[in-house]
C-alpha cells in the first residue's frame, strides 16, 4: 500500500513538471514572438524611411489594401442608407466594441491600434459617436480620416496624438449638433502601422445607467437603441468588454449582448483590468471558462491595457501586460490558458473571426446584389427607356451648367428692347397714382388753366421728390428679377423640368433675396442720383415734336378710357345682371340692386355739367321721379351713394373726349391759341402727362444702362453663390422623383458591387477558393 501510494505521488509530480515545462515552453515561445515582432517593426520602419528617401509618393495613388477596400465598402454603406432608403444593403461584417462606461473598451481599442489615438475625459462620456477605426498592416505608424487621405498624423509622435484626439473630439462634437448628447453618426478613422492585425473596428459609446448633470434626458435609451441596431446586424461580430475588477452582477452589457446573438456565433468576451481581480482566481476562471456571465461566446479573453501611471504609452502598456502574465501564478498554476491572455491573441482571434466572415459572407452578398441590381434595371428600361441614367449629382451638375448657359441671355439683353419695357413698366407702376394723386385732383380743384399749372406742379413735385424715384427702382427690379425668370429659370410646364421645382424655386427664392439687399443697400444713394435727373426733366416745359404731342394725348386718352371702363363695370355691378343676363344666367336681381338701378335711370337724364355734389333741388327733384316713375321710396342719402358711382364717370368721359380734341392741337397750343371753348384748360393736361412721359424715358434710359451691366453681374454672381452653398443634404431634399432616386439606387448597386468583387478576387488571392 505504501509502495502504491510513492508511486500515485511520483506520478502527480511528473504530471505537474510536465505541465511546469510545456508552460515554460510557451512562454519561450510568447517572447520570441515578440521579438519577430519588434524585429519586423524595425524593418517596416527602414523600408518606409528608405522608399521616402527614393521616392516620395503620395498615400492616395497606391493601391488600397484588403482593410482599406472593405472599409470603403463600409463608407459607401453608410452613405447608401441615407441617399438610398429603399435599397437593401448587403450585411456584411464588422467588428461592434459595446461595453458599460468605464470598461476600458476604448483602451482595448487603443491597445489594438497601439496608439493612444481617443479623448480621454476621467469617468466623464468622451464616445459620442460611434468612431470607425480601419487597422491595416503598413510600414508608417500613422493615422488619417478619409475625408482628408493626405494628412496624415504620426502616432510614435505625443504632438500628432494630441492633434489627433483633438479632431476625433471635434468630429463626435460636430455630430452631435443641435443640443444632442450622443449622435448616430459616424466618424471614420484609419490607422496603419507595422504589425498590426487587418480589421474595421466600431467603437460605441459606452452604457450608462445613470444620466448625471448635463446628459440630456434620454440619453441612457438612446446609447442603448444604438448599439442594439449595431448589434443586430446578423453578420457584426461582438466584442463585448468587461470590467473584471467589477462584480458580474452590476454589469449591463452582457445581458444585451445575450440578447442580439443568443448561441454567441459572433461574440468574444473580452475581461479587461484583470491585474485587479486576481485576487478571486476562481471567478476568474470562471468567467475565462464562460461559466459566470450569462453569454455565449467563441473566446473568451483576459487583458490588462492600462498601469499605475495614466500617461504611459501602449509600448509600456504591452511591456507591463506581458510582465503580469508571464510571473502571475494564475498562469503557472495552470487556472488561466495561454491563448487565452494577452492582446496580441485577441488580436490574432478577432481578426481571423472577421476575415472568415467576410470571406463565408461574400458570395451570398455578392449574389443578393446581383438581384437587386436586375430588379432595377428592369424598372429603368420600362420607365425611362429614352432618358439618361443621372444620379443625383450629375442632375444637379447638368441643372447647373443649363442654368450658366441660360444666364448668358441675360447678358445679351437688348438694350433697346428692355429700355422700352422698362419705360412701360415705371408707367404701370406710377399710372394709378399719377392719373388719381396728380392730375385728376389738379383737374378737380383748378378753375382755370393757370390755377391748374399751380395745383399740378406742386404735386408733381411732390410726388417726383418723395414716390417717383423709389418706385422707379422697384419696377427695374421687378422687371429685372421677370427677365431672370423667365430666360433663365426654365419653363416647369416642360415634364423634364417639373420634376426639378424645389429646386429652381429655392434657386429663384435665394437670387431674388440676395439681389434684393444688394439693391436695397444701393438704393438711397440711387434714388438721390435719379430724383435728379426727374426733377429737372418735369420742369422742362418746351416740346417741339408734334409726335411726342399726340403720344402723350393718346397715352391721356387711353388712361382715361381704361379708368371709365373700370368704373362702369362697378356701375353695372352695383346695379345688377341686365334682363339677357338674368335669362342666360337663370339669376335675378336684388332688392338693393334693383332700387340702385332705378335711381342710376333717373340721375343718367341729369344734364352734363351737374356737379358732384347734388343741390337739394336736384336732390328733391331725383326723389320725386323716383317715386313717380317707379315707386321707390329713396332717401337722400341712397341718390348721394348712387351719384357718388355715377358722377366719375360722366366726368371722366368728358376728359377723355377733351384728349381726343387736344391730340389735333399741337400746333394751337404752341401759338397759344387753344380757346377755353374748347378747352377747359387749354390743353394743359396733355403737357402734364407729355412731362411725366419725358421723366420716366429718361428713367428709364438712366436705370437701363445701370442695370444691363451691374445690375445682370450681380444676379450672375448670386446664381453662382445660391448654386455653390447647396450642401449635399439641400440637394437631396431638392432633387427628387423616383427617376433621380432609381439612378441614384443603380449607381450605389454598381459601385458596391464592384467594390465588393474587387475584395472577393483579394480574399481569393489570400485565402485561397
Amino acid at each position: 500500500m505504501k509502495t502504491g501510494k510513492n508511486l500515485m505521488q511520483k506520478y502527480q509530480l511528473l504530471s505537474l513538471q510536465r505541465y511546469f515545462y510545456r508552460s515554460q515552453q510557451e512562454v519561450r515561445h510568447h517572447r520570441k514572438v515578440e521579438k519577430l515582432e519588434s524585429e519586423c517593426s524595425d524593418l517596416h520602419q527602414r523600408l518606409a524611411h528608405a522608399k521616402s528617401q527614393k521616392k516620395s509618393t503620395s498615400q492616395s495613388q497606391a493601391p488600397k489594401s484588403m482593410v482599406e477596400q472593405y472599409s470603403q465598402v463600409l463608407d459607401e454603406l453608410e452613405h447608401a442608407r441615407l441617399v438610398c432608403p429603399n435599397v437593401d444593403p448587403p450585411d456584411l461584417p464588422r467588428v461592434i466594441v459595446v461595453g458599460d462606461q468605464s470598461s476600458g473598451k476604448t483602451s482595448v481599442l487603443e491597445a489594438v491600434a497601439r496608439a493612444r489615438i481617443f479623448p480621454r475625459g476621467g469617468g466623464q462620456m468622451m464616445t459620442r459617436s460611434p468612431v470607425k477605426v480601419t487597422i491595416a498592416d503598413g510600414p508608417r505608424h500613422i493615422a488619417s480620416f478619409p475625408d482628408q487621405p493626405d494628412k496624415y498624423y504620426r502616432l510614435d509622435d505625443e504632438e500628432h496624438l494630441k492633434q489627433l484626439r483633438s479632431q476625433i473630439e471635434h468630429r463626435m462634437a460636430r455630430a452631435c449638433h443641435g443640443g444632442l448628447t450622443i449622435s448616430s453618426e459616424v466618424v471614420p478613422i484609419n490607422v496603419e502601422g507595422p504589425g498590426l492585425r487587418r480589421m474595421v473596428l466600431v467603437d460605441l459609446p459606452g452604457l450608462i445607467c445613470t444620466e448625471t448633470a448635463g446628459i440630456r434626458p434620454g440619453t441612457a435609451a438612446e446609447i442603448l437603441n444604438l448599439a442594439r441596431e449595431q448589434m443586430d446586424f446578423p453578420n457584426a461580430i461582438i466584442l463585448c468588454v468587461q470590467d473584471g475588477s467589477v462584480d458580474a452582477e452590476r454589469s449591463q452589457v452582457t445581458n444585451y449582448v445575450r440578447e442580439a446573438d443568443p448561441t454567441g456565433e459572433r461574440t468574444l468576451l473580452v475581461l479587461t483590468k484583470v491585474d485587479k481581480a486576481v485576487a478571486d482566481p476562481v471567478r476568474l476562471k470562471q468567467i475565462l471558462d464562460g461559466k459566470l456571465f450569462p453569454l455565449r461566446a467563441l473566446g473568451y479573453f483576459a487583458v490588462v491595457t492600462g498601469n499605475e501611471n495614466k500617461d504611459a504609452s501602449i509600448a509600456e502598456i504591452r511591456k507591463s501586460e506581458n510582465q503580469f502574465f508571464q510571473q502571475s501564478p494564475l498562469l503557472n498554476s495552470g487556472i488561466l490558458q495561454p491563448d487565452q491572455l494577452g492582446t496580441n491573441n485577441l488580436c490574432d482571434a478577432v481578426s481571423k473571426l472577421f476575415w472568415h466572415i467576410v470571406k463565408n459572407s461574400l458570395s451570398g452578398e455578392l449574389q443578393k446584389l446581383k438581384e437587386q441590381l436586375f430588379i432595377l434595371e428592369s424598372e429603368w428600361k420600362a420607365q425611362y427607356r429614352h432618358r439618361r441614367e443621372l444620379d443625383r449629382d450629375q442632375t444637379f451638375g447638368r441643372v447647373k451648367e443649363q442654368l450658366f448657359d441660360r444666364m448668358v441671355l441675360m447678358k445679351n439683353l437688348d438694350p433697346g428692347q428692355f429700355e422700352n419695357d422698362l419705360k412701360a413698366k415705371l408707367w404701370e407702376t406710377i399710372e394709378s397714382y399719377f392719373l388719381h394723386e396728380v392730375y385728376l385732383a389738379a383737374e378737380d380743384s383748378a378753375k382755370s388753366k393757370e390755377e391748374f399749372k399751380a395745383i399740378s406742379d406742386l404735386r408733381l413735385r411732390k410726388f417726383s421728390n418723395q414716390e417717383l424715384p423709389n418706385q422707379s427702382l422697384e419696377a427695374v427690379r421687378a422687371l429685372l428679377i421677370a427677365r431672370f425668370a423667365e430666360l433663365v429659370l426654365p419653363e416647369l410646364s416642360n415634364e423634364a423640368n417639373a420634376e426639378h421645382t424645389t429646386l429652381y424655386q429655392k434657386i429663384s427664392n435665394d437670387v431674388q433675396r440676395e439681389f434684393d439687399g444688394y439693391f436695397k443697400s444701393n438704393k438711397t444713394a440711387r434714388a438721390s442720383e435719379l430724383r435728379v435727373i426727374q426733377q429737372s426733366t418735369i420742369e422742362n416745359r418746351f416740346i417741339n415734336s408734334k409726335i411726342e404731342w399726340q403720344s402723350a394725348a393718346d397715352r391721356l386718352k387711353i388712361t382715361l378710357h381704361n379708368d371709365v371702363e373700370k368704373r362702369w363695370a362697378h356701375v353695372w355691378d352695383a346695379a345688377g345682371p341686365v334682363w339677357y343676363q338674368q335669362y342666360w344666367n337663370w339669376t335675378a336681381r336684388t332688392k338693393d340692386q334693383h332700387e340702385w338701378d332705378r335711381i342710376k335711370r333717373v340721375l343718367q337724364i341729369l344734364p352734363m355739367d351737374t356737379q358732384s355734389k347734388l343741390t337739394k333741388d336736384q336732390l328733391a327733384k331725383a326723389r320725386f321721379d323716383i317715386q313717380k316713375f317707379f315707386s321707390i321710396e329713396a332717401t337722400e342719402a341712397d341718390i348721394d351713394d348712387v351719384w357718388r358711382d355715377l358722377y366719375p364717370t360722366r366726368w371722366i368721359a368728358a376728359l377723355e373726349k377733351n384728349a381726343a380734341h387736344c391730340r389735333g392741337s399741337f400746333q394751337k397750343y404752341k401759338d397759344g391759341k387753344v380757346s377755353c371753348e374748347s378747352s377747359r384748360l387749354q390743353c394743359e393736361d396733355v403737357m402734364l402727362w407729355w412731362r411725366m412721359d419725358r421723366a420716366l424715358e429718361m428713367s428709364a434710359a438712366n436705370l437701363r444702362q445701370f442695370m444691363l451691366t451691374e445690375g445682370v453681374d450681380t444676379l450672375a454672381n448670386e446664381l453662382q453663390n445660391s448654386l455653390d452653398n447647396l450642401s449635399e443634404n439641400d440637394i437631396v431634399e431638392l432633387i427628387k422623383g423616383r427617376q433621380v432616386e432609381l439612378a441614384e439606387e443603380l449607381k450605389y448597386i454598381r459601385k458596391i458591387h464592384g467594390l465588393l468583387h474587387e475584395l472577393n478576387r483579394m480574399l481569393n488571392q489570400v485565402y485561397g477558393q
